[in-house]
């Protein structure tokens, strides 16, 4: 490869927040099957991982449990995407 890059060293941060959140809740499984089966096959592997706004979610009425096992709540979106932009990561809306 050149200048030896790995295509696999790379790892993607999805911060979820505003009305993407009920999306990602179990209770709204049925109607989100195929995008939830998606970013769940997507995550195995860590190359991506969904980290979700809690403050967020909690302003619409849930709750950590009240997500899919492969998504991380986060205690705030902004907060979560200014530490990932000092870890090294790139930010795109």
């Amino acid at each position: 490869m050149p200048n030896d890059a790995d295509p696999f060293d790379h790892k993607i941060e999805v911060v979820i927040h505003g009305d993407a959140i009920p999306h990602f809740a179990v209770v709204h499984y049925t109607e989100n099957r195929e995008l939830m089966i998606r970013a769940h096959s997507l995550s195995v592997g860590d190359i991506v991982e969904y980290r979700l706004c809690g403050a967020a979610a909690r302003m619409r009425g849930f709750e950590a449990s009240d997500f899919h096992g492969f998504v991380n709540v986060v205690p705030m979106a902004d907060a979560e995407i200014v530490e990932l932009q000092k870890q090294g990561f790139a930010y795109m809306q």
